[in-house]
C-alpha cells in the first residue's frame, strides 16, 4: 500500500526552491575558495547538505478506505451522506467546517454580516477547477442557483432562506429572506463546480477523481488523484481510494490483508477479532439520536408531565442499549454532547409515584409508529410499557408512508432518529418539536404544541450573539426534557473505525473522513 518516488514540489514552491538554490550556490564558490585552507571541510558540508536536504527520498503513500455503503451519485447537488463521504475531497464551498463543526475559510477568504440579512464573501483568487480552469465569483452564483433551483437539487430546503446572490467585482453578496445564526453551517453544504457542455464537472478540492478511474461504472470502488494545483497545503496522499464492500466479515479480512487501511463502521461484534497490536480501534459519537416521541394531539396523557416521567421510567435505556452490542450509548439529551443546545448537567427529576395512583388514561392500546429498521427497539420499548401497565400496538412503515405518517402529526408514540449535520439543535427543534404553523414542525409527529418553546426558538432565530444564543437552546432542551417532555431520549450511535498503526487520524464530529485531514 505504500510506494517510493521523489516528492513532487508544486510550481508555487518553484521560485522559492530557485532563489534558495542560487544563495546556496553562491555560499558554494566562496566555501570551495577557502577549501584550500580547510582541507576539504567544504566538500564535507556539501555532501551532508546534499545527502539531507536535496535528494532526501520521500514515502508518498496511497490510502484506501473501506466503507459500508456504496456510492449511489456524483453529483455535487446530492446531499446524501455516503455520497459526499467522497465528494468533500473534491468539491468545497465558499466556508467549511473543521471537525470540531467550527466554520473556517474555504473559497471565501473574508466572510461577514453587512446587517442582519445581507452577508458579504470576498473570494479567494488564484483558485483553479480541477480542469486547470480558474475560479471567478461567476462561478460561485451559478453553483448556489444551481443548488437552489435544480430538479435533480437535495440543498433546496437548506437554501431556502436565500433571496438574492449576486456577485460584485471580486465578492459575493448574500441577502437572506429572514436572520439565520446557522446560515455559515448551511453554506458549508454547498459545493462550488463548474459545469462544462460536455457534461463534464470540475470542483476546486485537494483531490480530484481519478480520470482513469472507475467512475459510477463501479459502485464498489471510487478512485482519487491529488489535485497537484490545488491552492491550499497539498495533502500527504498523492492516491485515495474508497471501496464499498457489502459483507462486513470480507470487510475486515481485507483490513487484516492490508488491503485497506482505513476501515469505517466497524460492527460491534468484529471489534474483538481486530488485532490491535498492529491496528488502532477509535470510537465517536455519530451525532444521530434515536427518540420516542409522545403524542399530544389525539391523546392529552401526555400533557401530565407525570405521565411522561413514568414511561420514560418504565423504559429500560440501559438495557436497550446493550441488546446493541456496544455499538450504541445512552443519550440523555436530544442532541450529542458538541452539539450547540446540548445542556452540561441537566439531570432528568425523580418523580416519586404513589402507588395507588393510576395517571394513565389511554383509552385503547397506543399505536407506535417505527421505520421498519428499528423493528427491534420497538419491540423494546412495546416490552417495557406492557410491563409497566400500557398496552402498545407495533405499527412499522416504510418509505413514503412513514413519512406522510409523521408529517400528519397523528401519532400516538413515533421512533425516530435525527441527526445534527450542522452541529446545532436549532433545525431538531424547528422540525421536530416546533407547533406545526407557518412552514415549522413538518416532522412533529406527535403534534407537540408548546407557546415557551415556539417563543425560544423564535428568540434564537433573531439572536448571533454566540453565548445567548446557547442559552436559549439550552433553555429549550430543558423544557423538552424535563418541564414538558416532548419525548424520551434514547440512544446515540456510534461509528467505530479501525485504523493501520501508521496512520494519523482523529475522526471528525460529523462523521465524515476527509483525506486531505489524514496522514
Amino acid at each position: 500500500m505504500v510506494k517510493s518516488k521523489l516528492e513532487h514540489v508544486s510550481h508555487r514552491t518553484a521560485q522559492i526552491i530557485f532563489f534558495g538554490t542560487l544563495i546556496l550556490f553562491i555560499v558554494a564558490v566562496s566555501l570551495v575558495a577557502l577549501n584550500f585552507f580547510t582541507q576539504g571541510v567544504v566538500t564535507d558540508f556539501l555532501v551532508k547538505y546534499d545527502k539531507t536536504t536535496i535528494v532526501e527520498e520521500i514515502i508518498v503513500d496511497e490510502i484506501t478506505i473501506g466503507t459500508a455503503a456504496p456510492v449511489t451519485s456524483l453529483s455535487p447537488l446530492n446531499f446524501e451522506f455516503q455520497n459526499r463521504l467522497v465528494l468533500n475531497n473534491s468539491y468545497e464551498g465558499l466556508v467549511a467546517l473543521d471537525p470540531s463543526l467550527q466554520v473556517k475559510q474555504a473559497l471565501a477568504v473574508t466572510f461577514g454580516q453587512l446587517d442582519d440579512l445581507t452577508w458579504e464573501f470576498r473570494i479567494r483568487e488564484g483558485v483553479k477547477f480541477h480542469n486547470g480552469s480558474d475560479m471567478s465569483p461567476n462561478e460561485v452564483v451559478k453553483s448556489f442557483k444551481e443548488a437552489m433551483q435544480s430538479d435533480t437539487s437535495q440543498l433546496k430546503s437548506v437554501l431556502s432562506n436565500i433571496a438574492e446572490i449576486k456577485a460584485m467585482g471580486g465578492k459575493v453578496q448574500i441577502k437572506t429572506h429572514k436572520p439565520d445564526p446557522t446560515f455559515l453551517n448551511k453554506l458549508a453544504t454547498v459545493y462550488i463546480y463548474k459545469d462544462f457542455d460536455n457534461g463534464e464537472l470540475y470542483g476546486t478540492g485537494p483531490y480530484k477523481l481519478d480520470s482513469k478511474g472507475e467512475g459510477l461504472e463501479d459502485k464498489n470502488k471510487i478512485s482519487l488523484e491529488r489535485f497537484e494545483d490545488y491552492w491550499g497545503n497539498l495533502p500527504h496522499f498523492e492516491e485515495a481510494k474508497y471501496i464499498y464492500i457489502k459483507d462486513r466479515d470480507r470487510r475486515l479480512r481485507m483490513f487484516e490483508e492490508q488491503e485497506i487501511d482505513l476501515l469505517r463502521n466497524v460492527p460491534y461484534p468484529l471489534v474483538p477479532e481486530i488485532n490491535t497490536d498492529e491496528a488502532i480501534i477509535i470510537t465517536q459519537p455519530s451525532l444521530e439520536v434515536t427518540f420516542l416521541g409522545f403524542g399530544f394531539k389525539n391523546l392529552r396523557m401526555f400533557e401530565d408531565p407525570t405521565v411522561a416521567y413514568m414511561v420514560r421510567d418504565a423504559i429500560d435505556r440501559e438495557a436497550l442499549a446493550a441488546s446493541f452490542g456496544g455499538a450504541v450509548r445512552v443519550s440523555p439529551q436530544f442532541v450529542s454532547n458538541g452539539v450547540v443546545g446540548y445542556l452540561p448537567g441537566l439531570e432528568e427529576p425523580e418523580v416519586i409515584i404513589p402507588e395507588d395512583a393510576s395517571p394513565y388514561s389511554a383509552p385503547r392500546p397506543l399505536i407506535l409508529d417505527f421505520s421498519i429498521g428499528l423493528s427491534e427497539v420497538a419491540k423494546h420499548i412495546e416490552s417495557d410499557l406492557e410491563a409497566a401497565g400500557i398496552e402498545v400496538e407495533l405499527n412499522p412503515l416504510a418509505g413514503s408512508d412513514l413519512i406522510k405518517r409523521l408529517s400528519s402529526g397523528e401519532s400516538d408514540l413515533y421512533l425516530l432518529g435525527w441527526k445534527s449535520e450542522f452541529g446545532d439543535a436549532i433545525d431538531l427543534y424547528k422540525v421536530i418539536a416546533h407547533s406545526k404553523e407557518n412552514g415549522m414542525g413538518e416532522f412533529n409527529a406527535g403534534n407537540y404544541s408548546i407557546q415557551r418553546v415556539d417563543d425560544l426558538i423564535a428568540q434564537s432565530d433573531n439572536t448571533f450573539a454566540p453565548l445567548d444564543r446557547v442559552r436559549l437552546l439550552q433553555e429549550i432542551m430543558r423544557t423538552l426534557i424535563n418541564e414538558q417532555p416532548f419525548g424520551v431520549p434514547l440512544f446515540e450511535t456510534q461509528i467505530i473505525y479501525a485504523a493501520t498503526q501508521d496512520l494519523t487520524f482523529t475522526p471528525r464530529i460529523d462523521g465524515y473522513v476527509n483525506v486531505a485531514e489524514v496522514r
